[in-house]
């Protein structure tokens, strides 16, 4: 977006370009970048002004709470039993009957 900007202006004989300085994040701006930073690397004779705004109140956001809360014994317990059957699903006769199958498919020993 900024290479049209620039070619619109360049185009005009525009000297001077004023526009406003981001609002996201330093992190979300080093991530994704932005039209402003962009903008100045790629003025060349062109003169970018960054602007800010008048400081508003931070908009506050509504509090949510959790609607249940997290079991993690339950979990845990949940996950010790799916566990516990693969291990014997694959030590079974019928994973015997089939080693390549076994191995291949769930990496289980024969």
């Amino acid at each position: 977006m900024s290479e049209e900007i620039l070619t619109y202006a360049r185009a005009r004989n525009v000297s001077k370009i004023v526009i406003g300085k981001p609002v996201r994040s330093l992190w979300k701006r080093m991530l994704f970048g932005s039209i402003a930073d962009s903008l100045v690397r790629g003025s060349g004779d062109i003169d970018i002004y960054v602007v800010s705004g008048d400081k508003e109140a931070p908009v506050s956001r509504p509090h949510r709470e959790r609607l249940e809360p997290s079991n993690a014994p339950a979990y845990a317990e949940a996950l010790g039993i799916v566990a516990l059957c693969t291990k014997r699903s694959a030590s079974s006769p019928s994973a015997r009957r089939w080693p390549g199958a076994c191995s291949r498919t769930w990496g289980c020993r024969t």
